[in-house]
């Protein structure tokens, strides 16, 4: 205020305050002072455990407009399941859960990602379905061996529904067989080279004796097939032609009773084998190529009407 002597003096000081925030209901709330530690979250084995921690330390936390952390919200609709699949796919991914390590319970991963029991049950079933989870009776789930000869045995009841699917096979071998068989030519060893002659031999005699024993024919006839594709060394070759075992095994015995398939057969056999043995990849591969398109050919014309595999 102005003095009468005409001077302003200094401003006076304004009254302290209570903050607005210090006298408000949420500040005197035991919720407000530890939110974190009276949260369900907080509480739950989940919030706990190692695995939680890992995961949270790369998902980000869900918050309110203040800042505060939010519990989080069930998902649920169809696309749930196949999210919560493609979390748990991503934690064995990423190493959080490695090959024979036990999956959390459900509630725990629940938790942990924010979709529905429901959903985490359902991912759990289709992750097991296609061999990358296995269930053990009483002791909950755990983490396959992730071989790729396990991860591709699904794939063999798939083809085996349909009938038609032996012209899927069929393309198949074509594109990876060829190349099996030039890969053998070029690192095949001594002692497998005999293995495959030997078969052969007994290939030939079987198809020269009557009446033929078709269940040594179809024998041999996949133990060269195996010798060949040991030389590949590749286990994911190996375990996409033994997904198929079964179905080309079915294609075999449908042939194999044909006489003009079975001559035929032997003599494209021999060139395989004479090939694979002049170490001449470029002759194998044909001569295998050739041998599959033949083999195709036998069931197309011959066994294809009654089954119905018609292009």
């Amino acid at each position: 205020m102005a003095r009468s002597d005409g001077h302003v003096g200094a401003p006076t000081p304004p009254r302290a305050t209570k903050s607005l925030a210090a006298e408000s209901p949420a500040a005197k709330s035991p919720l407000a002072k530890s939110p974190a530690a009276k949260s369900p979250a907080a509480r739950s084995p989940a919030a706990k455990s190692p695995l939680a921690k890992s995961v949270a330390a790369t998902s980000p936390a869900r918050k309110s407009p203040a800042g505060e952390p939010l519990p989080a919200t069930p998902e649920l609709g169809p696309g749930a399941s196949r999210s919560a699949a493609d979390a748990i796919r991503e934690m064995i991914l990423t190493g959080k859960l490695r090959s024979g390590a036990k999956v959390p319970p459900e509630r725990e991963l629940a938790q942990l990602f924010g979709f529905s029991r429901g959903s985490v049950r359902e991912a759990v079933r289709e992750l097991s379905a296609l061999g990358i989870l296995t269930a053990r009776q009483g002791d909950g789930t755990y983490v396959s061996t992730l071989k790729s000869i396990d991860l591709f045995a699904p794939l063999d009841f798939v083809l085996l529904v349909d009938p038609r699917s032996l012209l899927d096979v069929i393309d198949l071998r074509l594109l990876l067989e060829p190349h099996v068989a030039s890969i053998a030519a070029a690192r095949i060893q001594s002692d497998d080279l005999a293995a495959l002659q030997d078969a052969l031999t007994q290939y030939q005699r079987s198809v020269d004796t009557d009446p033929h024993d078709y269940e040594l024919l179809l024998e041999l006839d996949d133990t060269m097939h195996k010798i060949l594709l040991r030389q590949a060394e590749n286990p994911l070759i190996e375990a996409i032609v033994r997904s198929i075992d079964a179905l080309v095994r079915r294609g075999r015995e449908l042939t194999v009773v044909m006489e003009s398939s079975l001559l035929e057969s032997a003599n494209e056999l021999r060139a395989v084998v004479d090939a694979v043995a002049d170490r001449d990849p470029a002759r194998a591969h044909a001569a295998m190529t050739w041998h599959i398109t033949c083999w195709a050919e036998h069931i197309r014309q011959e066994a294809g009407p009654r089954l119905g595999l018609t292009d």
